[in-house]
This record gives structure tokens, C-alpha cells and sequence, in this order.
């Protein structure tokens, strides 16, 4: 016995505007689920250098991105033609830090705050 979609779908029960690209038989979206930045341990042993940053503008088609080649060795440059829909930059907490200050994306990548560099960031951290 099989059963349709229209017999086990669901009753509309308040009324609302439908959006501009509403499609009944649902919309795909793309996008990535597993993305290592410099900042992940595992990646930086592989010559991985891009930053979160750098991962968002390559998910938003404005920047390049580098992939491994057979070899594993970061020589390929991609870039997108259009924006992903979605996006997950997902580095591993591990050496999280210390892969920041050796690569110094901290002064790369990170807002500037007196926490990160500023001239007054000694005596800001110091209490002084």
C-alpha cells in the first residue's frame, strides 16, 4: 500500500502571506558543513592558511580559497562563482589559541579591541 504526500500532509491553520519564493515542493540549499581554518591543529599542519575571515568571504564568492592537491600540499586555488546559501567554519578547540598567536591571526583576523593590540593593551590587560 503506498500512501501520497497529499495523504499525509498537514492542514493549514492560520492564514499568512506566502513568501516571494515559496515552492511547495521545498527549495535546496548548498553550502558546507566541515571547514577547517588555519586555527584548527589539524589543518595547520597541513599548510592550511585560510582564516575564519577568509572562509566567509570564500563562502560569500569574494575571496579565493586554498585546497589540498592529491599530494595534501595546499597548491589549488578555487573560488566560487555565486554566494553559498550556508556555511560552517568548524576548527577544533585544541591548540585553538596558540594556533591564532603563531600565525598571528590575531592581528589579521580579530576585531580591534583594546584586547588585541591596541597601544593602551598592556595597561588594559594589566588594569593599570
Amino acid at each position: 500500500m503506498s500512501i501520497s504526500a497529499q495523504e499525509v500532509s498537514f492542514e493549514i491553520t492560520e492564514d499568512r502571506v506566502r513568501c516571494d519564493n515559496f515552492d511547495p515542493l521545498r527549495q535546496p540549499f548548498f553550502g558546507t558543513t566541515h571547514l577547517h581554518t588555519g586555527l584548527s591543529f589539524d589543518a595547520s599542519v597541513r599548510f592550511v592558511e585560510t582564516t575564519p575571515r577568509g572562509a566567509y568571504r570564500f563562502a560569500k564568492g569574494l575571496e579565493t580559497l586554498t585546497l589540498p592537491n592529491p599530494s595534501g600540499f595546499q597548491t589549488v586555488e578555487v573560488m566560487i562563482d555565486r554566494p553559498t546559501d550556508w556555511g560552517m567554519v568548524t576548527d577544533h578547540s585544541e591548540f585553538f589559541g596558540e594556533m591564532g598567536i603563531c600565525k598571528d591571526f590575531l592581528g589579521i583576523d580579530a576585531p580591534r579591541t583594546p584586547i588585541y593590540g591596541l597601544p593602551n593593551d598592556k595597561r588594559f590587560l594589566l588594569g593599570s
